[in-house]
Formats: structure tokens, C-alpha cells, sequence
């Protein structure tokens, strides 16, 4: 994957790695229109990258 799409925006689903775009924008607007709410994954390609976790799947906080 590096060699050929260092810097762009990959679209994972399960295990199939379905899409890549230049920005991280056109990869989430590619996945939103073509799995609208169902789970995917967009990462950068990259060799290094910061970690950072979101999740949209949060439920109400209980005490």
C-alpha cells in the first residue's frame, strides 16, 4: 500500500480495503454514501501517524 498511495486516505471495510482518496474528507464522504451507517475504517497511509480513536457507536453515559 505504501508504495503506491503513500499520503492518501484508504476506506476499509471488515477486511476488504475498499477505497482511496487524497483527503480525509473524500474518504469519509466516499464511505458515508457508499455504506451510509454500517461500520468502516479511513486511515491514512502512512509510515508514521499519530494514533487517534473515534467512535460514533457511543451509547449514554451511566453512573
Amino acid at each position: 500500500m505504501l508504495d503506491r498511495h503513500d499520503g492518501e486516505y484508504v476506506v476499509i471495510k471488515g477486511d476488504q480495503t475498499m477505497h482511496y482518496s487524497p483527503t480525509y474528507a473524500a474518504a469519509l464522504e466516499w464511505a458515508y454514501q457508499t455504506f451510509g451507517l454500517d461500520q468502516f475504517f479511513v486511515k491514512k497511509v502512512a509510515v508514521d501517524q499519530d494514533v487517534a480513536h473515534f467512535t460514533r457507536d457511543l451509547g449514554p453515559c451511566r453512573p
